[in-house]
């Protein structure tokens, strides 16, 4: 046996569990499988494998007289068996010396990261140390300390908010996350981290750096609209383009506090732009109030599908009618052109006049004067066509201009029973074949032999026979199939006098 064996031999004391207790500033952590393997083989030896080291407290609490240095994980393993005496070496040393040799005793082990920055944080207030003298005193790197202060720092942002669990909630987290979660507002961080830390949340914002708009955020009093959990990312998302709205408009009074009217009921920033607008004292202000604002809100959320587009719409209907009842000139809010297509639709069938939730103003326009010019005999299926077009909308919700165009003509030539057109070729399937491609192209512009080039390109496509037209339309809106073949080879043979 070696003389250093014999000597600790010489030093170890057996003392009672119940004078002994950890100390508060231990980082070393150990796993439950380890300890359940540690517990076994204390059970299976019988006795300690190694002697705990302590020293005697300043002033004992009642039984206890010792407090531990090294061996917490061997001393609560051996209450876990009942063993009543441990051995133990006693060294009476400093509060600096004891977390020194707590730390560098267990520097094989699993430390949770904010225990070590508290507990590096503690020996530079002790020992008088600046961070460079601590290092060089216990031969670990300054960016280590460094970086442990950082957790230590992040762990005292987090005990406000989960005072059980801030250790561990922190020290687990990587670097980057801590750096993060410490540059947070307050009234983001914890959200963040209970949503998962997840870094790309942060650094996938576009047009600023994630430090610029999460601040914009909880400037304009937004962050507290952050979801929590899994929803988070998205409304975080929403948030910061709402804050980069807000910064163009911060001359606006009030503005702040409409778009947290919008931001309370999870409306997109496409919301905003439903917000009337006048000139007062040379002033640019919001023509309504908060209080009328919030409501208009809260009507649109009603019906709201979760599109920016349906949304928007509804909105737009529930700020009208708020401006109508407070007698506010449309002129004055909407401009000029929108207040004469609001009087004009106004005027306009009650069906078309209460689709105002899933149609623009134009869109409503536009359906009652199509076709009011038509002829007797189609009259009543225009005026269905019209109506199973707004029924159409309701069910699946605001449709594009063109899109709008052709549910109305395809519903009225299914009425009719035939293609339709009406003066400007809605329906004739070359003419509407022809604006899909001007509208998707340069040619809009473009002239030919002194003709617009759609005009030329509309007599290219009535040159070719109706057969193959319908066969060839059919191939680009995607509906080519046996039918249309079908209907193709009897199309032929019917032009060639066959049955």
């Amino acid at each position: 046996m070696s003389d250093s064996h014999d000597a600790l031999n010489a030093r170890t004391q057996l003392i009672s569990t119940r004078a002994i207790r950890p100390n508060s500033y231990n980082p070393n952590r150990m796993s439950a499988r380890k300890m359940k393997e540690l517990i076994a083989e204390i059970q299976h030896l019988g006795e300690l494998p190694h002697p705990i080291v302590v020293r005697p407290l300043p002033e004992p609490v009642d039984e206890v007289l010792y407090e531990i240095i090294d061996g917490e994980h061997r001393f609560l393993a051996a209450t876990e068996i009942g063993l009543r005496d441990v051995p133990c070496v006693v060294n009476g040393v400093t509060d600096y010396e004891a977390r020194r040799q707590t730390i560098k005793r267990n520097c094989g082990g699993k430390s949770n990261k904010v225990l070590l920055g508290y507990a590096y944080r503690s020996m530079q207030e002790l020992g008088g140390k600046s961070r460079r003298q601590l290092a060089h005193d216990i031969n670990v790197p300054e960016a280590t300390i460094r970086a442990s202060e950082d957790y230590a720092s992040a762990g005292d942002l987090r005990k406000a908010c989960a005072p059980s669990t801030f250790t561990d909630d922190v020290g687990t987290l990587k670097q980057k996350q801590v750096d993060i979660y410490i540059w947070l507002p307050p009234t983001l961080r914890d959200k963040w981290l209970d949503a998962g830390a997840d870094t790309r949340v942060m650094e996938g914002m576009r047009g600023m750096h994630w430090t610029q708009i999460t601040s914009m955020i909880n400037t304009y009093g937004l962050a507290q609209f952050a979801a929590d959990g899994k929803d988070f990312a998205q409304s975080i998302a929403n948030l910061a383009h709402l804050a980069k709205w807000l910064a163009r408009r911060q001359s606006i009074p009030d503005i702040n506090t409409f778009a947290q009217s919008s931001a309370r009921h999870g409306f997109a920033v496409e919301a905003m732009d439903a917000l009337p607008y006048w000139r007062r004292d040379g002033e640019l202000q919001v023509a309504i109030t908060t209080e009328a604002w919030e409501s208009s809100l809260a009507l649109a959320a009603k019906t709201s599908r979760g599109r920016s587009d349906d949304d928007r719409l509804a909105i737009d209907a529930a700020v009208r009618a708020v401006l109508i009842k407070d007698g506010i000139d449309l002129v004055d809010v909407l401009g000029p052109a929108a207040a004469e297509d609001y009087e004009f639709v106004c005027a306009g069938p009650q069906f078309i006049r209460d689709a105002a939730a899933f149609m623009s103003l134009y869109q409503q326009r536009w359906l009652i004067e199509i076709d009011a010019d038509c002829s007797d005999q189609i009259a009543e299926c225009v005026d269905s066509a019209k109506e199973a077009t707004i029924e159409s909308l309701r069910k699946q919700g605001p449709l594009t201009d063109r899109a709008l165009d052709l549910l109305y003509h395809d519903l009225l030539q299914q009425l009719i029973g035939q293609p339709y057109a009406d003066d400007s070729g809605h329906g004739d399937p070359a003419a509407m074949l022809a604006s899909s491609i001007v509208e998707k192209t340069s040619l809009g512009d473009s002239v030919i032999f002194d003709r617009p080039a759609v005009d030329v390109l509309r007599d290219r496509l009535d040159a070719i026979t109706a057969a193959e037209f319908n066969l060839l339309l059919a191939a680009v809106e995607g509906s080519l199939g046996h039918e249309a073949g079908e209907a193709w080879l009897d199309h032929v043979v019917s032009e060639n006098g066959g049955e």
